[in-house]
């Protein structure tokens, strides 16, 4: 046998060995896949169980409710009128939640069952809802905090409202913020905004607008006292946690984005990027509208240099919630990456 057949069949034996073990590591963790998929098999079962109790529970209390009759031990009480929002049942992390499928009270989330309430309501609290029927709190909601309930009646358009629903600043994202700014300056109201855009009343009010489904009019002619209860809950909105570390920006809660989900993104390629990249970036902004000496408050460019620094789409960047999008523009403006 030559030496050059003796290496030959060593590099074969090698290759069988290495392919052995890789072959034991996938059996391992198929074994170890199987094993999770039995628990939540388990678990799933429990919860379906749970569920149908429940809903047989409801089903009694919805009769009773319908007949005007509840069951001994229960008493009605009126608890006022509300607006009611609504969050999906999706099992995977995105703006909803976790995606974990568990409420707040421990309980498996239930379509027709569960209801997400403050504080004032406690855990187990059957509600009758008005055209929807009997539902229970098992669930608590962000949402609650960002309800202003307002001292002295606000009339506008001659409605009359005793407090202003800014929930929906849960939902907005980037390109909101966007939105607004292009709107803030294209109505002229451009210098505060450039240097600060968070402190900047018109830009607060176009975030609000957003957050609330009102006109933008109605926060601009509202009294100062109930002004500053929306300013600060706006900004609050935008209030960052946890500053980025290494160009690296932690987020909040894991975000999706086209079948792909992330808990933090890597901005440090910032530190490459090139001349030819920062007007490209001043070129997206452009095509908003908006052009200003001082790009780098912009939430527009903002993305387009993270877009560069991560290789992700604009896309990526622009569905980003509002709290996330001030890191962003933080970490790519951030001083260590311009010394």
């Amino acid at each position: 046998m030559t030496a050059k057949t003796k290496a030959i069949l060593v590099l074969f034996f090698a290759a069988e060995i290495v392919n052995a073990t890789k072959v034991a590591v996938m059996q391992r963790r198929i074994d170890d896949l199987e094993g999770q998929r039995i628990i939540y098999s388990a678990r799933l079962a429990n919860w379906q169980d749970r569920a149908i109790q429940d809903e047989e529970v409801i089903d009694q209390l919805q009769t009773a409710a319908n007949e005007n009759a509840l069951p001994d031990g229960l008493t009605k009480e009126y608890a006022g009128e509300f607006l009611c929002t609504a969050y999906c049942t999706e099992e995977y992390p995105h703006i909803c939640g976790t995606g974990t499928g568990i409420t707040a009270s421990g309980e498996p989330v239930t379509a027709g069952l569960t209801v997400a309430a403050d504080e004032s309501l406690p855990f187990g609290t059957v509600l009758y809802i008005e055209n929807i029927g009997v539902r229970v709190v098992q669930d608590r909601g962000a949402a609650m905090e960002n309800m202003i309930e307002l001292k002295k009646p606000y009339v506008f358009d001659d409605e009359e409202y005793k407090s202003i629903d800014l929930s929906g600043l849960e939902n907005l994202t980037m390109q909101d913020a966007i939105d607004a700014q292009k709107e803030v300056v294209g109505n002229g109201e451009d210098q505060v905004i450039l240097y600060a855009p968070e402190a900047s009343q018109a830009f607060l009010d176009e975030v609000a607008a957003r957050a609330s489904g009102k006109p933008v009019e109605f926060f601009n002619a509202m009294p100062i006292a109930m002004c500053s209860k929306v300013r600060t809950a706006v900004q609050e909105a935008f209030a960052v946690k946890d500053q980025a570390k290494d160009g690296v920006v932690v987020l909040d809660k894991p975000y999706s984005f086209k079948g792909e989900t992330v808990s933090e993104i890597d901005l440090s390629g910032v530190e490459e990027l090139t001349s030819i990249d920062v007007s490209k970036a001043e070129n997206e902004v452009l095509k908003t509208g908006v052009y200003s000496v001082n790009m780098k408050n912009f939430f527009a460019y903002s993305c387009a240099l993270a877009a560069r620094a991560s290789g992700k789409p604009m896309e990526f960047f622009t569905g980003l919630p509002l709290h996330e999008a001030v890191k962003v523009r933080g970490t790519v403006n951030a001083a260590s990456f311009f010394e």
